[in-house]
């Protein structure tokens, strides 16, 4: 790129304007302090009005580092060059099965799965995000539990990206999932092992005779509050 081409983007961006945001007055009051936070509005995701303001923000960004796309875009090939695409994890040993994830070339995100007595036996597919992901803007794994049997696998997913958590069992042996989901699993998603203990708990549920959604919720609720003591 020419001096004289850089100065005339630079003279083009600068003649954009950023978008400003509204200032809304909003106050909480938190541990009996009063706390202000004029852009509070901001968090409103459904809004319209922040939808647009944010899509002002994107067309803004654009505008103003248009010319460097090819060298991010240079810059992204020479780092994925670097990357084994399809790579295997270090298999864990677990009773009589091997639990390893993978990867694939142009896949965005990784596959568990696990094989019975060697890595020479035939592979079982645990969960695929690539297909569970289908159709939606993004897809996360978290809790990835298993009961003693290894029969039962529970699971959360996170759809949203705000660690918004979807609870559900698989049933290994049919491949099938049980019907229900226990939604919107935020409350104690910042501490990995707490979110683990929540999947251990669904599939223990799962395996009482008097098996429910709404016992499952409720022992979400209990051990919310052990956990919270």
């Amino acid at each position: 790129m020419s001096i004289i081409s850089t100065a005339n983007s630079r003279l083009n961006a600068a003649a954009l304007h950023p978008p400003v945001a509204p200032v809304k007055e909003h106050s909480d009051v938190r541990h009996g302090e009063t706390v202000s936070d004029d852009y509070f509005w901001l968090r409103e995701k459904s809004n319209p009005e922040v939808i647009q303001y944010l899509e002002a923000e994107n067309a803004y960004t654009e505008a103003v580092t248009k010319e460097l796309r090819p060298f991010a875009d240079s810059l992204y090939a020479e780092m994925l060059s670097h990357i084994k695409q399809t790579d295997l994890s270090v298999p864990a040993k677990r009773g009589d099965y091997l639990y390893y994830a993978r990867t694939e070339e142009g896949k965005q995100y990784p596959i568990q799965c696990r094989r019975k007595g060697s890595m020479e036996a035939p592979e079982e597919i645990l969960l695929d995000l690539n297909v569970l992901g289908q159709g939606k803007a993004y897809i996360g794994l978290d809790a990835f539990a298993l009961s003693d049997d290894q029969n039962l696998l529970a699971y959360t997913l996170d759809y949203t990206g705000f660690r918004q958590y979807t609870l559900q069992i698989k049933d290994l042996r049919t491949g099938q999932v049980l019907e229900g989901t226990a939604e919107a699993l935020n409350n104690l998603y910042h501490d990995p092992q707490r979110r683990q203990q929540l999947a251990q708990a669904a599939f223990e549920a799962a395996q009482n005779p008097d098996y429910s959604w709404e016992a499952i919720a409720e022992r979400f609720d209990r051990l919310f509050g052990e956990l919270t003591r």
